[in-house]
């Protein structure tokens, strides 16, 4: 999307993402607000972003399947990967969980509390070949 990707520039973003029905669901860094039936496509609508850099706006449309793990309703935790290495999802959550709670207790954050309002969600999406190995976008 067009946009200064300067860090000093920051601003609110809600992002919408109009997808195949045959795809999905779609992720991006805050969770669904709202969803719309076209027909062939279906329009996703994601809560609004906190105040925050373009470069770390995230979005992803595929055929991924989740696991969703749940520690309570307020701390939202999934694993997003290709079918065939679902197996793998229990070991990450398990691994995830707890790092963010030990990050959250390090620092004396509470990172499922930064939405400036809104709940923040933590995915973890795993592909296949990304020769970057990992991205700082959170959501």
């Amino acid at each position: 999307f067009p946009c200064y990707d300067e860090p000093q520039f920051k601003s609110r973003y809600t992002i919408s993402i109009t997808r195949p029905r045959t795809l999905g669901p779609s992720y991006s860094n805050m969770a669904i607000s709202s969803t719309e039936d076209l027909g062939n496509s279906i329009r996703e609508t994601f809560y609004p972003t906190p105040i925050i850099s373009a470069y770390l706006v995230a979005f992803h449309v595929s055929d991924f399947v989740p696991t969703t793990v749940t520690t309570t309703n307020r701390r939202p935790f999934s694993i997003i990967s290709r079918q065939g290495v679902t197996e793998q999802h229990s070991y990450a959550a398990e691994i995830g969980v707890e790092i963010t709670n030990q990050l959250d207790d390090y620092l004396g954050i509470e990172y499922h509390e930064m939405g400036q309002g809104q709940i923040m969600k933590n995915d973890h999406i795993a592909l296949p070949d990304f020769p970057s190995g990992a991205m700082e976008n959170w959501g």
